[in-house]
C-alpha cells in the first residue's frame, strides 16, 4: 500500500492541474501524514492530513497573510482574525465527511486494499464540489466561517463554565 503522502498527491492532483497549487511540503508519520499545497497567486493554502486513530482526512484551508501561511492565534476570541479552518466547517450536515468508521464495516472505506484511497477520493470530491471558491482564493464566505468558529468557541466555553 502506498504511503499516505503518495496517495494524497495522487488523489488531490487536481489542486495542481486545475487550481495552480504547488506542493510545499509532504510528511509521512507513524500515525498518518500531511501534504501542504500553496497557491501564493490566489492567497490560499490547503493542508491535507490524515490521522489513523481519527480515521479522518482533515482538509485545512489557509487564507495567506502577506503571502505566508499563518496559524490562528489562540485562544480564539471575538476579535480574532481566523486564517485557518477545517473545510468540513463549510459543509452542511448532509455533505460533511465523517470518520471512516462511522460509515460501517460494509462501506468501501473498509476495503482492505483500497479503503484509504476510497475515503480520500470521497474527501477530494467534496472539496472539488463545494470548495472551488476557496480554492480560487475567493474568501467572500470567510465572515460566515469566522462566525461559525467563534460561535463554537463560545458554546464550548459556556459548556465548560457550566460544568465547573
Amino acid at each position: 500500500m502506498p504511503k499516505f503522502t503518495e496517495l494524497a498527491c495522487e488523489v488531490f492532483d487536481f489542486l495542481e492541474d486545475e487550481y495552480g497549487f504547488v506542493i510545499k511540503e509532504t510528511k509521512n508519520t507513524r500515525n498518518g501524514g500531511h501534504v501542504m499545497y500553496v497557491n501564493t497567486n490566489k492567497g490560499v493554502a490547503l493542508e491535507i492530513s490524515y490521522e489513523f486513530l481519527d480515521a479522518f482526512v482533515f482538509m485545512f484551508v489557509y487564507k495567506l497573510v502577506n503571502g505566508e501561511i499563518r496559524e490562528n492565534s489562540y485562544p480564539i476570541t471575538e476579535d480574532s482574525q481566523i486564517t485557518r479552518f477545517d473545510f468540513n466547517y463549510v459543509l452542511s450536515k448532509e455533505t460533511e465527511m465523517r470518520p471512516a468508521y462511522e460509515y460501517g464495516a460494509d462501506s468501501v472505506f473498509y476495503d482492505e486494499e483500497n479503503g484509504l484511497r476510497n475515503y480520500m477520493t470521497e474527501s477530494a470530491n467534496r472539496l472539488r464540489d463545494y470548495g472551488s471558491k476557496f480554492l480560487r482564493g475567493d474568501f467572500s464566505q470567510m465572515p460566515l466561517v469566522e462566525d461559525a468558529i467563534k460561535r463554537r468557541v463560545r458554546e464550548y466555553n459556556a459548556e465548560r463554565d457550566r460544568s465547573k
